[in-house]
């Protein structure tokens, strides 16, 4: 119904701009007419669409524990978790999830294909000069991970000569790009991390590379896989937001802020992960401001989180 109620007062707009009823202005007013509502329609700007449905996010299935896909095609999941929360925080009537393979994830948000990208996504300088990011709510590091019966990679210098399977377009990809000549191992991408992680099952790769999280949780369901070595970076994992919609991105960190304090994050972190959150961790802690100190997109200003 809203909808059509948009659809109608755009039609009454065109017509007011008709002078003569010739059949060149009819001709020309019909594809202004198609061009306006296909336009509202693919761009998602249609009024009151982002704030009276369901939550439209994006999000990268299978990337588990975060996003499962369970066998009806149901999704559960340490984010599922969180930003059914948020909706609900936020009084609206649900989650309404893009799947969306993380290669094509940010170019997904700024043709706003959904609100904002829900999926785990390492927060690094280079994202946050293009795009909006809530304060991390979740510490990640990046991890091997090898079959059993595989050399355990005790040094970075133990990756010489393997292949490593990866995630396209993440920040492991990204990681393994920089230093791929540097320690003379060879890269295979792939649209999913569980098809990374196939990839070492099948031995068309020795390594595959992914958060900690993620590794960990894969080799407690499959114990053909095992973590091996682990970089520490101090990263962690946000949401992203497109750079005009700092609204959204405020509102959705103020609900963040309140789930930690009143430690709905931290139950949900124990549900999936098996133990409490370190209490110095991204899961716990309210930092002033909005998005992470450090990064471009920091807002330094300071608004007590409105909790109920």
């Amino acid at each position: 119904m809203l909808l059509l109620m948009n659809i109608r007062s755009s039609l009454q707009s065109v017509r007011g701009l008709e002078v003569h009823r010739t059949t060149k202005h009819r001709v020309w007013r019909r594809f202004i007419l198609t061009t306006l509502v296909f336009g509202l329609i693919a761009s998602g700007t249609l009024p009151g669409r982002a704030q009276t449905g369901p939550l439209v996010v994006g999000l990268d299935a299978g990337t588990n524990p975060f996003v499962i896909v369970n066998p009806d095609g149901s999704l559960t999941g340490f984010n599922i978790d969180l930003v059914t929360e948020v909706a609900k925080r936020l009084g609206r009537p649900g989650v309404q999830v893009v799947d969306q393979q993380f290669s094509g994830i940010f170019a997904g948000l700024e043709g706003k294909r959904y609100e904002f990208i829900a999926a785990p996504v390492t927060l690094t300088k280079e994202r946050s000069s293009r795009m909006l990011f809530v304060q991390g709510y979740l510490d990640t590091n990046y991890q091997f991970l090898i079959r059993q019966d595989g050399a355990d990679i005790a040094t970075l210098d133990d990756l010489k000569g393997k292949t490593i399977a990866v995630n396209n377009g993440s920040a492991y990809d990204t990681w393994l790009t920089q230093n791929a000549d540097k320690y003379g191992f060879k890269i295979e991408r792939y649209g999913k991390t569980g098809d990374a992680y196939q990839a070492v099952l099948a031995r068309r790769a020795e390594v595959a590379m992914s958060d900690d999280g993620n590794a960990r949780y894969a080799a407690a369901k499959n114990r053909q896989l095992k973590p091996s070595y682990l970089i520490k970076t101090g990263a962690v994992f946000s949401w992203a937001f497109r750079k005009d919609d700092d609204a959204t991105r405020r509102r959705v960190e103020q609900t963040l802020k309140c789930m930690k304090l009143d430690g709905t994050i931290a139950r949900i972190f124990k549900t999936w992960f098996g133990e409490d959150p370190d209490p110095s961790s991204a899961s716990v802690t309210v930092r002033a401001g909005y998005g992470q100190p450090g990064m471009d997109d920091f807002e330094a200003v300071y608004e007590a989180p409105k909790c109920e």
